[in-house]
């Protein structure tokens, strides 16, 4: 390496002293300046093309749609495969029930709803009760009706029997009974057993004298992953249960058909009283959904003097096989009470029962209903090919 000298030093300080010096000549010399005026004077280069040409943009919601779909689409096949994988254990499930002489507990996330009315399409001649525990109004008496309305049809007497216990315990003995000449099997569905219906001591002590009856199979379902704990060992080991996972993710509309309630007793627009009451009307029986037109009609036919008494509407829904039973009219009557469709009015002659709808609301209701009823027919008549 060569030894850096004192005169080598002073000619490198030199050079850079040089270097310095032309640059700052360069800076201010008049070529500097004209570039500079030149370069600012000189018109910029700006593109054509305009916002006009991308098309139209999509806002915020069309955005927000079009995510909503792509993630729809991926969930309703995720959902798909796990209705597959439910469908799978019918068979086991039929087999508890005819065989194994248990009950079935389902359980798991989703409603449950669609999956055991499929179930239940195995069971074609056997008679069916149908409890939804999840209505605001649902209560135990309700079920017990329905047994009721059973014993009566073979010309059973009924007296006055006290309270819900009282009532099951009676129920139980008629069915024990020798002049009990009805069906061989009833499959009682109660959906979301863990719903307040259930919490008292009361209506759990009904639940385990319904399920000692020898004619009656039972399916309940609860969606409360703590359930369990609510009911002791004597309880669940009464009632027979074998417990079943279920996991559908399917929405809870029919269960949450309720909230639709306070839009019909509030002062809302009659675009959403229709719209209410045919939610209702879809989550229903068809009996339920015939009651409701044999009121629709009479105020379309009568105006607004189309309102009809309790006798005189029970008579028309017994003629027109709707109901069997007073006790069975009753309950539709709470019913479309309790979302408030049906409203009493008095007269001078006695109370009567109307819609508050115009005749011209309740004409797009019935024909919404008609239908869905022609859609329920070939689904049906689909059903039966398939089946045969």
């Amino acid at each position: 390496m060569p030894k850096l000298t004192k005169k080598n030093s002073k000619s490198i300080a030199k050079s850079k002293d040089d270097q310095l010096e032309d640059e700052i000549d360069e800076v201010f010399s008049d070529d500097a300046e004209d570039d500079y005026f030149v370069t600012k004077s000189a018109r910029s280069k700006t593109s054509d093309n305009t916002l006009s040409m991308l098309g139209r943009i999509m806002d915020a919601r069309e955005l927000s749609e079009m995510r909503n779909e792509v993630v729809s689409e991926k969930l309703e096949e995720k959902k798909r495969l796990l209705a597959q994988k439910c469908e799978e254990s019918f068979d086991r499930w039929e087999m508890e029930l005819s065989e194994n002489c248990s009950n079935l507990f389902i359980y798991g996330v989703g409603s449950k709803r669609k999956m055991i009315e499929k179930f239940l399409c195995r069971f074609q001649s056997d008679v069916k009760i149908i409890f939804d525990g999840f209505g605001p109004n649902a209560h135990v008496k309700q079920l017990l009706f329905a047994f009721l309305e059973i014993l009566v049809s073979q010309g059973i007497s009924i007296g006055s029997l006290g309270d819900v216990v009282n009532i099951a315990t009676h129920v139980k003995r008629s069915f024990e009974s020798t002049r009990y000449r009805g069906p061989d099997r009833i499959i009682v569905v109660i959906h979301n057993v863990d719903s307040a219906a259930f919490f008292s001591v009361a209506s759990q002590n009904v639940l385990q004298i319904l399920a000692t009856i020898p004619q009656v199979k039972m399916i309940v379902s609860s969606d409360h992953i703590s359930v369990f704990q609510r009911w002791d060992r004597v309880f669940s080991e009464a009632l027979a249960l074998t417990y079943w996972l279920a996991n559908t993710w399917e929405d809870y509309s029919h269960e949450t058909k309720d909230e639709s309630a306070p839009l019909l007793a509030s002062s809302g627009t009659t675009d959403n009283q229709i719209r209410g009451i045919g939610f209702i009307l879809r989550s229903l029986t068809k009996n339920a959904r015939g009651v409701f037109k044999i009121l629709a009609k009479s105020q379309i036919q009568y105006g607004n003097d189309g309102g009809l008494s309790y006798n005189d509407f029970y008579q028309k829904c017994k003629d027109q096989f709707y109901v069997t039973s007073e006790n069975g009219f009753k309950a539709h009557i709470t019913e479309f009470n309790s979302h408030h469709v049906f409203i009493s009015r008095k007269t001078k002659d006695a109370t009567c029962f109307v819609i508050p709808l115009p005749s011209s609301s309740l004409k797009m209701i019935l024909d919404e209903e008609c239908e869905k009823d022609e859609e329920d027919e070939e689904e049906d008549e689909e059903e039966e090919e398939v089946e045969e």
